[in-house]
């Protein structure tokens, strides 16, 4: 079996977890206040134009990851 030496993965980005708040805000703002559902989808739209912009402009700088490597155990 040919098992790569290295992965190439994403860089982290910190894009996704605004999106993510923003939309919390906006479903929070449904039973608390219409302010609450504003502030979350400007923050929603932020954060989907940054994280898209991050990959379409630059692209995702990648950073190796190392695979796990099993062992064989012999049994006795």
């Amino acid at each position: 079996m040919n098992i790569p030496d290295k992965i190439e993965v994403p860089a982290a980005t910190a894009w996704p977890i605004v999106l993510a708040f923003g939309l919390t805000l906006v479903f929070a703002g449904f039973v608390t206040a219409v302010s609450v559902s504003i502030l979350g989808a400007i923050l929603a739209v932020a954060g989907a134009v940054g994280w898209f912009h991050q990959c379409r402009v630059r692209g995702l700088p990648a950073r190796p990851l190392r695979p796990a490597v099993r062992r064989r155990v012999a049994s006795g």
